[in-house]
């Protein structure tokens, strides 16, 4: 039985929204020249906005930009902010690989253009979540460099509630 539908589950403490692939582009373009992303997305948090639920954050994660373009993903942030700012929740930002760190990093945050991985720790109360960026740029898998995973492994060292 799944656990929303059995009444002797535990009552979830937490609950985080993750929105994946949104693939955005530039204003006035479409995805392959059919897709809509940005309308789609906006469709998406209105009705996340207009739940009942008690939201602890919104993940946007990987692909968030479809060619890496940093005016896409200030497109991007100008959809997401508003609605996580009236819903008091923050938006953690995860890399994919059509993502580009310089453009991601200028799009989303107005920060320096780097190539450095985007990780990164956030805790919504008691929680803690922790972003890692795999990517490798130009390619399609992902790797995690050694001190991405010693960093990883220092955050763990402190147990989360």
């Amino acid at each position: 039985m799944l656990p929303f539908l059995d009444p002797t589950a535990p009552t979830p403490t937490h609950t985080l929204i993750q929105i994946s692939d949104t693939h955005i582009v530039r204003s006035g373009e479409l995805l392959h020249d059919k897709v809509d992303t940005h309308a789609a997305l906006a469709s998406v948090l209105a009705q996340i906005e207009a739940s009942t639920l008690k939201i602890g954050a919104l993940l946007l994660t990987g692909d968030l930009a479809d060619s890496g373009d940093v005016l896409a993903y200030r497109r991007l942030r100008e959809l997401v902010e508003p609605v996580a700012t009236r819903m008091g929740v923050p938006v953690l930002y995860g890399m994919g690989n059509h993502d580009a760190r310089g453009p991601f990093r200028d799009g989303l945050f107005g920060a320096e253009p780097t190539t450095e991985p985007h990780d990164y720790t956030h805790w919504v109360g008691d929680l803690r979540i922790i972003v890692l960026d795999s990517t490798e740029p130009g390619q399609h898998g992902g790797f995690l460099s050694t001190a991405q995973l010693r960093w990883l492994a220092d955050e763990l060292a402190t147990p989360a509630p």
